[in-house]
């Protein structure tokens, strides 16, 4: 008579293709992330995968530049980033990726992450070291207005020189842009009010905080303004080379 054992052959981490999805990707847009495609056990092969429920998963290192998400089909829960490593819910071996705000910060072009995670199969065989890799393509984002005056004062006939702030500078309007983008400022004149930009960029390097742009204002002296304490609108534009965004102040002569 012969005995034979059965050895249990250790899983071993598969390399798959990254991950791909696009920046600011909602939760209920992300992709379903199967642990079981980045790894190759025999015995989970040899019954058709129905055991890889059983699998004890360890989220070892989380991504950099997003939020995974445990998923058993219905329910979503969030990883925290100060939890890793991460043992996942014994029913859970699917995952979401949701990129941070903005990320890659580029209007173009991608931005890598990664997660890395380990495997214990139901004999105790753990492999360590199974990468998930995730590209997220850059969206053009649109410059936002931050420092916009609600209304500024000038008297009838005032010139340049007459119009100061409080500070005995120009007029300042800002813009902040999430793809880093140099941003440059422009303005029109109205029937009564004439707006010269001389300054479309007075930070003149793109960042991703504020840029700002100075701005000068007169009354036109060739039109009788009939109506004082009225306003009119001076419409500004923001342009980071790709989109334009309006906004207006009411200047009140």
């Amino acid at each position: 008579d012969f005995n034979i054992f059965a050895n249990n052959i250790a899983p071993v981490c598969v390399n798959e293709s990254a991950i791909s999805v696009s920046e600011d990707t909602t939760l209920n847009n992300a992709p379903t992330i199967f642990l079981r495609n980045y790894y190759d056990d025999p015995y989970e092969n040899l019954i058709n995968n129905v055991n890889e429920q059983l699998s004890n998963y360890i989220i070892t290192t989380g991504p950099s530049h997003g939020t995974l998400y445990q998923f058993d089909g219905n329910i979503t829960i969030a990883i925290s980033e100060g939890s890793y490593p991460k043992e996942l819910n014994s029913n859970v071996y699917r995952l979401k990726y949701v990129p941070d705000a903005n990320y890659p910060n580029t209007a173009s072009g991608t931005g890598a992450d990664s997660f890395i995670f380990s495997i214990t199969d139901i004999f105790g065989s753990t492999v360590n070291d199974c990468q998930v890799d995730i590209l997220v393509n850059a969206v053009q984002d649109i410059p936002v207005f931050t420092n916009v005056d609600s209304s500024i004062s000038i008297n009838e006939e005032s010139t340049y020189a007459d119009n100061v702030t409080a500070n005995g500078g120009n007029y300042i309007i800002g813009a902040t842009d999430a793809d880093g983008q140099l941003l440059t400022f422009s303005c029109n004149n109205s029937t009564n009010v004439e707006c010269n930009m001389i300054n479309d960029n007075s930070t003149g390097t793109a960042t991703l905080s504020e840029q700002s742009g100075e701005f000068q204002l007169q009354a036109r002296t060739d039109n009788f303004f009939h109506s004082p304490g009225s306003s009119e609108n001076i419409t500004f534009t923001v342009f980071d080379g790709i989109d334009s965004v309006l906004t207006t102040i009411p200047i009140i002569i």
